[in-house]
């Protein structure tokens, strides 16, 4: 005689032989000592079809994330320039309203004729090698340092910028963005409440020039002592390093502050910045309502910047060049080559402005 199944005084059992179960609860569905069988037991495991699927899936969200992962990196840098570029409109601002109540670098009218209150764009301002002046000759240079940037110009001055980005030689890459340096050089030498803003700003934001982190800056700007004198070497008391403010790529950004150039100007009058550098900046300067004109080259900065493209024919992808083209795809007085489509002022009017499509 078969066994009975064992039943529980409060809920269903299981009876292995027939896949029964018996049931007391006082429910209809499940009448007093009725049998009805057990769900099937739960599945534990994915099918190979289903993993597939799962797998595919995966891969198709890992690729739309690769295709937008840069855009999305570039607006974020884009957004933090963007941000970096005023702060720095706003140090320049403040530089200009404590050098008006207590002028110590712009002292000199020739200064305030050619930059106003504001920073220079030019390094030799700081050096022995000094800016070119209009006549009458007795005037001599525009310097108010003294010093010089070791190594650096010889008397003869320097030799032009290029903007170039891939270049090996250490002393050439720093020398290529004088304009930058010596923005930085007046707020550090010169600035107060503006030096505190230019200390505050990010690591990832100022460089310094020729620091391999060990030791004494490369290049420096070596300053007289007490005596008068340039010892060639390096002093931490009284040398300053030069540094330069990069944007979120790690591309040095670009600084116009010249405002006095005129085509009927004595040629002494043009530094030795780039092959039209003193128009284009007092163009644009003036452009920008005689304040200085502050510009990241954007996303495509590095690619750029590179020699094949500024050793153009044209040579329209840095700013200056671009401005002074008067070749067939752009136009001469206007920032409108697709290569600077993209950079990055600290008012994004300006873009509208310098492309010559609005005066506003």
């Amino acid at each position: 005689m078969p066994a009975r199944p064992v039943r529980n005084p409060r809920i269903a059992i299981h009876d292995g032989r027939n896949g029964r179960a018996y049931c007391r609860l006082p429910d209809a569905r499940c009448p007093q000592w009725s049998p009805r069988r057990l769900k099937p037991a739960a599945r534990s495991a994915f099918t190979l079809l289903e993993l597939l699927v799962v797998i595919g899936l995966i891969g198709v969200l890992v690729s739309a994330i690769l295709v937008a992962a840069p855009a999305l990196i570039d607006r974020h840098r884009g957004n933090s320039t963007e941000l970096m570029l005023t702060a720095v409109r706003d140090m320049v601002d403040q530089f200009a309203r404590e050098q008006q109540s207590n002028p110590t670098l712009t002292r000199k009218t020739e200064y305030q004729k050619r930059y106003g209150f504001y920073p220079p764009d030019e390094l030799e301002v700081f050096t022995e090698v000094g800016v070119p002046q209009k006549p009458p000759a007795n005037r001599g240079p525009l310097t108010v340092g003294g010093a010089k940037v070791i190594p650096g110009a010889t008397s003869g001055g320097y030799t032009p910028m290029t903007f170039r980005l891939d270049l090996k030689d250490p002393q050439q890459r720093a020398l290529e963005h004088r304009d930058n340096a010596a923005l930085v050089l007046a707020i550090q030498m010169f600035g107060r409440e503006s030096k505190d803003m230019l200390e505050s700003m990010s690591d990832a934001n100022l460089r310094t020039l020729g620091s391999d982190q060990t030791g004494p800056p490369l290049i420096f700007l070596d300053r007289p002592d007490e005596q008068g004198k340039l010892n060639d070497k390096w002093d931490p008391e009284i040398d300053q390093p030069l540094r330069i403010i990069v944007d979120a790529w790690g591309v040095p950004i670009q600084y116009f502050s010249e405002r006095n150039f005129s085509t009927s100007s004595d040629a002494r009058n043009v530094s030795p910045n780039y092959p039209g550098w003193n128009e284009a900046s007092t163009q644009m300067v003036r452009r920008n309502g005689n304040k200085p004109l502050i510009v990241s080259y954007g996303p495509n900065g590095k690619d750029q910047l590179t020699e094949d493209l500024l050793s153009s024919a044209t040579e329209t992808t840095s700013m200056v060049g671009d401005w002074m083209n008067d070749g067939l795809d752009s136009r001469k007085g206007r920032i409108d080559d697709a290569l600077n489509a993209d950079n990055i002022y600290p008012d994004p009017r300006l873009r509208d402005r310098l492309a010559g499509t609005t005066s506003r």
